[in-house]
């Protein structure tokens, strides 16, 4: 995981709040503006499944 994964990690989770991404997270900066996240209704989601995968199926995958 990259150090800018991490903060993005610390910045939401750790604060325990959905929030815009904090530069200077690691200067301080805990809280930026909320994210409003009552208007999300369709989220993109992509999926690769391996050709030898012995726990999740493809017929799994394709059900998911």
């Amino acid at each position: 995981m990259s150090v800018r994964s991490q903060i993005h990690m610390w910045n939401d989770v750790y604060n325990d709040r959905f929030q815009e991404f904090a530069p200077f997270y690691l200067e301080g900066e805990r809280e930026t503006c909320l994210i409003n996240v009552a208007g999300i209704n369709k989220v993109p989601i992509s999926m690769l499944h391996g050709t030898d995968d012995d726990v999740c199926s493809y017929k799994r995958v394709v059900e998911t």
